[in-house]
């Protein structure tokens, strides 16, 4: 699969590259606001693989590069930018299936909470018609991601409204060990979704819990 990175320099973006990248699972395609600092990017996590003995094909360049080049597409940037960045792509979208983990998300009062929206709905609105949107991974804490070799014991719920779509996302959690995902219903649930990360960091602070996630169990 050729997996591209819209905003992938960051913690997210860095810890599913790795997972995806290693061994040469995946062509991983890292994309930023300027060339520098996907190439920059690309080059770190190659450098990650190499020390650690995993042959890779990650490369880097500006979003566009990242979005031409792909299959799939993760959506790794904030909530605040995301119709903006998406619209100024619309011309090197082509039937590709794009990954929201976006929450919108703010601090107040030593709180963190979430807007009364649904980011993936918002994603879905801007892109064109012709890319399906899905939404995942907004449960996986970052560092964990980028602790390639450690497994994940953990559930990702996967929102969207095409069943074919929902199954690539579910064959890339798959790739990830010890990482389940689980289908929470259309796109719209994604709302759901998007507020669990924020209730996970108050959890996190209050209780002293470090990278807490979520696991669906039978009683």
């Amino acid at each position: 699969m050729k997996i591209g990175f819209i905003g992938g320099t960051g913690h997210i973006g860095e810890g599913l590259a790795l997972r995806w990248g290693k061994d040469s699972k995946h062509e991983i395609y890292i994309g930023s606001r300027n060339d520098e600092r996907g190439e920059e990017a690309a080059g770190k996590y190659r450098e990650i693989l190499d020390e650690a003995g995993y042959s890779n094909d990650i490369s880097g360049g500006d979003n566009r590069f990242a979005v031409e080049n792909s299959d799939v597409v993760v959506v790794c940037i904030p909530h605040k930018s995301v119709v903006e960045t998406i619209r100024s792509l619309e011309d090197v979208f082509d039937c590709q299936v794009l990954i929201s983990p976006i929450v919108p998300m703010y601090k107040s009062d030593g709180s963190f909470c979430c807007e009364d929206c649904c980011a993936a709905v918002e994603l879905d609105d801007a892109a064109p018609d012709r890319v399906d949107v899905v939404s995942a991974f907004h449960t996986v804490p970052a560092k964990g991601l980028s602790e390639f070799d450690r497994p994940l014991d953990c559930d990702v719920v996967v929102c969207g409204d095409d069943s074919e779509t929902k199954e690539v996302v579910f064959d890339l959690i798959d790739d990830i060990e010890g990482m389940r995902g689980l289908d929470g219903g259309d796109l719209s649930v994604s709302q759901l979704t998007e507020a669990m990360t924020p209730l996970l960091l108050n959890v996190s602070i209050r209780n002293d819990i470090s990278h807490p996630t979520i696991k669906f169990i039978s009683p």
